[in-house]
């Protein structure tokens, strides 16, 4: 409302609500609920840091992609821990399960690693057995 003490100069702009008080009532729920969102977007704001951090700590983990098939058992095992909330997605529960396997064979994983070493040094006799002496440069 205007003030009618105060004197008025050209440019000056006032806002004057006639009717009933329930129309000013209107207007102080709207700034309520104003200053409510304004509050819901500084809180969203403040965490918008930390989940991108989340974000990049979880991509960095798991910044290798595979495409695999399943079975129909292994699915309904990988659906069941989405399902009973324990993973979000089912690349989560299928990287768990991935992770589990290696864990529990790690004797296997270990044999095989001495046997790759094996077998590379092999492959380098066999390629030194058919590979040209190179020239004397002392001759």
């Amino acid at each position: 409302m205007t003030d009618p003490d105060k004197t008025l100069v050209p440019g000056d702009v006032t806002v004057e609500h006639k009717g009933d008080p329930a129309h000013r009532d209107a207007g102080a729920d709207a700034r309520v609920r104003l200053e409510e969102f304004k509050a819901s977007v500084k809180d969203f704001a403040q965490k918008i840091p930390d989940q991108i951090g989340k974000a990049f700590e979880n991509l960095k983990d798991r910044m290798n992609s595979i495409t695999v098939h399943v079975d129909d058992d292994t699915q309904r095992r990988i659906d069941t821990l989405v399902d009973a909330g324990i993973f979000k997605t089912r690349a989560e529960s299928a990287t768990y399960l991935l992770h589990e396997g290696i864990r529990a064979r790690s004797d296997v994983f270990g044999t095989i690693d001495e046997k790759l070493v094996e077998i590379e040094k092999m492959r380098s006799d066999l390629r030194d057995l058919v590979t040209p002496p190179e020239p004397d440069s002392e001759a």
